[in-house]
C-alpha cells in the first residue's frame, strides 16, 4: 500500500505526542508499505508559500511553509488560515496526484486546512482521521476557557468568541466581537462538514468519542482505539535504585499542563528523602517556565532537567518512582502515562478527560482534583508515608498496546476501506 500520513508539524523541530506517535507508526508501517509524511512547518521565508521534499530517518517528508505577507496578514486571515487555506489545499492536491496513495491517514490539520479531507475524498481515496484532541470542535484546541475552566462545547460556535481573540488589544477585540462570533459560528459548521467527509474517525478513548457524538457525529463512524507506543525502550528495562522517593513530570512546560500546581504542591512536602524531577523544554513558553522556576527557586529538591529526546524515555523513567500528570485540561490518554505504565511506573493524575479510565484511582495510581494543589499534596504525602502502595500499584499495571499491534490493526482498517471503495 501507498500511505500518506498528514499532520500539522513533524520531527525533528516539533516533538510532542502526535508527532512521536506519527513517526513511530509510519516507521512500523514502512517495513511493509510505502509511507509518506505531509506536514506544515514554520519558516522565515519572504515568499508566501514554499514546499520542500525532505527525509527523516528513512521516511519521505513533504514540508510546506506558509506565511501571510503584507495586507493579507490581517487578524481575520490570521484566524481563517488556522483551519482553511486554499494555497495548502492546492499543494495537497498536487501531492496526491504525485504519490497516488491507496489511503490517507490524517493525524492533525491545525494550520493546514480541514478541506484536505474533502480533497482526498473527491479523488476517491479512503480517508481515516485520528482525533488526537478537540481541534475540530474548539479553535483553541483544548476546550479550556481563558479562566482555565473546562468548556462544555462550542454551542454552534457562539461560546467560542469569548476565547478567540482577533487582536492583542482588548479595545480592538471588543469592537471586533460581533465579527469574531460570526467567524466562530462559520468555523464550527465548516469543521463539522469537512470531518463528516472522512470514511472513519478513530478516537483514542471513549471520552473523546462521547465529545464528538455530542458534536453531531454518529457513534457508528467513530472507532475507539488506543494509540500504540514504541515499547523497545522498555524491553530490558531496569529500575535504578535510590533511597529517595522520586516524583517526576514529563511533557510540555505550559500552563494547561498544570506544572505550577505540581510545584506548589511539592513545595509543601516536608520530607528530605523526596525529590521532584521535571523534564520539559522551557522555551515552549519561556514566561511561564520562568514563573514556575521562580516558584521552585528556594527548593533544592526540585530539578528542572530541560528538553529530552523520546529515545531517552527508558532512562528517564528508570529514575522516576511515580509520574505526576497535573493537567488542568481534559487530556485524552497522554503518551507519558502509557510510557510510564510500560515501565511499570504508577501515576498520579488529574481527574479529567480519559485519565480516570487509564489510571483507575487506587489501582494503577491515584487521581486528584484538577487545579487543587492541596489535594495533590495530600496524595503525594500518602505515598511518602506508605511506600507499599507504590508496589501495589506497580503489580496492577498490565501490558501496554505496542506500536506494532497498532500498525497491524490499522493495516486491516486500511485494506477494508480500500476494498470497500473499489467495490
Amino acid at each position: 500500500m501507498r500511505i500518506i500520513q498528514v499532520l500539522h508539524q513533524f520531527l525533528p523541530r516539533a516533538v510532542a505526542g502526535t508527532e512521536i506517535y506519527t513517526y513511530n507508526l509510519s516507521t512500523e508501517l514502512s517495513k511493509r508499505h510505502e509511507v509518506c509524511i505531509y506536514c506544515r512547518e514554520d519558516g522565515s521565508f519572504q515568499r508566501e508559500f514554499h514546499e520542500i521534499d525532505d527525509a527523516y530517518k528513512g521516511l519521505r517528508v513533504r514540508r510546506v511553509y506558509f506565511n501571510l505577507i503584507g495586507r493579507k496578514a490581517n487578524p481575520i486571515n490570521q484566524f481563517l488560515v488556522t483551519f482553511k487555506n486554499k494555497t495548502i489545499e492546492r499543494s495537497f492536491e498536487r501531492f496526491l496526484e504525485q504519490v497516488k496513495p491507496d489511503v490517507v491517514h490524517i493525524q492533525h490539520l491545525y494550520r493546514l486546512s480541514a478541506s484536505l479531507i474533502s480533497i482526498g475524498k473527491r479523488q476517491g481515496i479512503p480517508i481515516v482521521v485520528t482525533l488526537h484532541d478537540y481541534w475540530f470542535i474548539c479553535p483553541e484546541i483544548r476546550l479550556l476557557r481563558p479562566n482555565s475552566e473546562v468548556c462544555s462545547g462550542p454551542l454552534s460556535g457562539l461560546r467560542c468568541s469569548g476565547c478567540v481573540k482577533l487582536s492583542s488589544s482588548a479595545c480592538v477585540s471588543t469592537l471586533l466581537r460581533p465579527l469574531t462570533t460570526f467567524l466562530c459560528v462559520y468555523r464550527t459548521a465548516y469543521m463539522r462538514d469537512c470531518l463528516k467527509e472522512a470514511d472513519l474517525l478513530i478516537a483514542p478513548c471513549s471520552f473523546l468519542k462521547s465529545k464528538f457524538v455530542e458534536f453531531g457525529f454518529s457513534q457508528d463512524n467513530i472507532l475507539v482505539s488506543e494509540c500504540g507506543i514504541d515499547i523497545k525502550p522498555f524491553q530490558d528495562f531496569r529500575k535504578r535504585p535510590s533511597k529517595k522517593l522520586r516524583f517526576g513530570y514529563m511533557g510540555t512546560i505550559h500552563k494547561h499542563k498544570g506544572v505550577h500546581i505540581l510545584v506548589e504542591a511539592f513545595n509543601g512536602v516536608n520530607h528530605r528523602g523526596v525529590e521532584l524531577k521535571i523534564f520539559g523544554d522551557p522555551l515552549v513558553d519561556p514566561d511561564y517556565s520562568a514563573e514556575v522556576q521562580a516558584m521552585a527557586a528556594h527548593n533544592p529538591r526540585i530539578q528542572f532537567l530541560g528538553r529530552y529526546n523520546n529515545s531517552d524515555i527508558g532512562h528517564i523513567l528508570s529514575e522516576i518512582d511515580v509520574l505526576i500528570v497535573p493537567s488542568i485540561w481534559c487530556e485524552l490518554g497522554p503518551l507519558t502515562i502509557r510510557e510510564a505504565f510500560a515501565a511499570r511506573v504508577p501515576v498520579i493524575a488529574s481527574k479529567l478527560g480519559a485519565m480516570p479510565d487509564l489510571v483507575e484511582d487506587g489501582i494503577r495510581g491515584l487521581l486528584v482534583k484538577s487545579g487543587d494543589a492541596d489535594d495533590l499534596l495530600n496524595r503525594m504525602n500518602l505515598l511518602v508515608e506508605d511506600r507499599e502502595l507504590i508496589r501495589q500499584f506497580q503489580s496492577n499495571i498490565g501490558p501496554v498496546k505496542s506500536i506494532e499491534e497498532n500498525a497491524q490493526e490499522l493495516e486491516r482498517i486500511y485494506k477494508r476501506l480500500i476494498e470497500a471503495r473499489r467495490r
